[in-house]
């Protein structure tokens, strides 16, 4: 990628997870429950006392990820985001509005 062109993306990523830390939101994902084997790299130690990381399951990920509800990167308000597992995060992004996945064997209806 050109050095002028910005990458969404990672930025998109960077801004919401900075969001939802400084929200203090609890570090789990917020659909299976379970919660990371330990503090990312990225997470701010000053807010450290001020976080709730003991996952309601007891169950652990090797990480959590952030979404944006409305799948637009830019939107990086604490409200557009949330804690996710990787496997929680892929079923969600897989299924469209009215949970129709959108992956779907295309040849399903020659079968």
């Amino acid at each position: 990628m050109p050095k002028h062109m910005k990458d969404v993306r990672s930025t998109g990523r960077r801004r919401l997870r900075k969001a939802l830390f400084q929200e203090r939101r609890p570090f789990w994902c917020e659909h299976c429950l379970q919660g990371p084997k330990e503090l990312p790299k990225d997470f701010p130690r000053s807010l450290i006392d001020d976080f709730e990381f003991a996952s309601p399951q007891n169950r652990t990920v090797s990480r959590l990820e952030a979404n944006h509800i409305d799948k637009d990167l830019e939107n990086n308000d604490a409200s557009n985001g949330q804690w996710l597992c990787p496997s929680c995060h892929k079923i969600l992004d897989s299924t469209t509005e009215k949970g129709q996945r959108t992956n779907a064997n295309p040849y399903e209806d020659l079968i």
